[in-house]
């Protein structure tokens, strides 16, 4: 910054050295406020569990990181370490954690206390699970609304409720699946959460980026880790920075956020090269034993036949796919060193999604449907 004493003179009897303590007193006033907004506040102190509330049975801290742990110490309920120094309204936080065990953990924000069972949460989290589909989603924890939306998925989910009482939220475009995160080793953990939007990244990548108009979610509330009730398990948390944000700073971040994960995502699709004019991982990115050969023969195009998950050959030699979301597909295995053309994919007519599971078996085919949003369609079909 420079300031012209002439033209803003501050009084005509001012000496020089008046003249350096009015300039560096303006530049204090300038730069220490924008410091202050940049700023990350570490939650945890690295030495104990100061600011934090939880069972001392199953949490503690070791080598400068918060341990929890279940080993030798099985839930039958989720439980929460719950940082007690503030609530969070909108703001920016940074977590470096990692998993072990068959388990799941998550992160809540904007919690409310559920006084149902000691150091219980219920509200908004961002999901850490093994499965790729449920790495950094945004589920409500004891909400009763479950899964919100899942890795990959830009969605709305609106005020209006449905007849069983819940939103039906609305998947409003594709952010991608890749890639997949080792939960066993550190993990970059983010969440940005202004106003009514949620934006959950893992390792740089963003995984959600959610509206939530339900009226049923509070502005403000509680950061909570979980562990899970179930399988044993054991996270460790470390460099828990929160920065506070207002309506302009949330902007930007975002903004920022949603250009640097477009820009790594085009990268990554670009290491597979073109079939059909889609994007697929390149075969020699595929490890094989010896002997055996890779071939790339389609490329599925995600925004009109979403993501295929199940294989199945049916009594005339044709190939059964079922996308995770949506419906069933069927069409001709290509030749060897052929690529699949793309107009003999054809959609099998039946209202039928979320097809986990396929077996062509006695002239039929066998379905196991697991409709995460509608468990009464969830079963197996035939």
């Amino acid at each position: 910054m420079i300031l012209d004493m002439k033209l803003y003179p501050v009084c005509d009897r001012l000496n020089v050295a008046s003249h350096w303590s009015v300039l560096l007193t303006l530049l204090l006033a300038v730069a220490l406020p924008v410091c202050a907004q940049e700023a990350f506040k570490p939650l945890f102190n690295g030495k104990d569990l100061s600011g934090w509330e939880g069972s001392v049975a199953l949490w503690k801290v070791e080598r400068g990181e918060i341990v929890g742990s279940t080993v030798d110490n099985p839930l039958k309920k989720n439980t929460f370490l719950i940082y007690r120094g503030e609530e969070v309204g909108d703001f920016h936080l940074k977590v470096k954690l990692r998993m072990a065990g068959e388990n799941n953990s998550g992160i809540m924000y904007r919690a409310q206390d559920y006084d149902q069972y000691p150091y219980g949460l219920s509200g908004p989290q961002m999901d850490i699970h093994p499965k790729r589909e449920y790495q950094g989603m945004y589920f409500s924890e004891r909400t009763g609304r479950g899964i919100l939306a899942e890795r990959g998925q830009k969605v709305v989910v609106p005020a209006e409720l449905g007849a069983d009482g819940k939103p039906t939220p609305k998947v409003v475009g594709d952010l991608g699946k890749t890639p997949r995160f080792n939960l066993s080793q550190w993990n970059d953990y983010e969440i940005i959460a202004i106003g009514n939007r949620s934006i959950h990244k893992i390792s740089g990548m963003v995984t959600v980026d959610v509206v939530d108009q339900d009226p049923s979610v509070l502005p403000k509330g509680l950061i909570g880790f979980q562990l899970h009730a179930g399988a044993e398990m054991t996270i460790h948390v470390k460099d828990v920075a929160l920065r506070v944000l207002d309506e302009a700073e949330g902007l930007k971040a975002i903004e920022a956020t949603m250009k640097k994960h477009s820009r790594e995502r085009k990268k990554q699709l670009e290491v597979g090269r073109a079939v059909n004019e889609n994007r697929a991982t390149s075969v020699d990115k595929i490890t094989v034993a010896e002997g055996f050969k890779v071939e790339l023969l389609y490329s599925v195009p995600g925004e009109t036949q979403g993501s295929w998950i199940n294989l199945a050959l049916d009594g005339k030699n044709r190939l059964i796919a079922s996308d995770q979301f949506g419906g069933l597909y069927r069409f001709p295995a290509p030749a060897a060193g052929e690529v699949l053309d793309p107009s003999l994919v054809k959609a099998i007519p039946v209202d039928m999604k979320a097809a986990n599971g396929l077996l062509w078996a006695f002239d039929s085919l066998y379905v196991g449907v697991n409709d995460y949003r509608d468990k009464t369609r969830s079963g197996l079909y035939r």
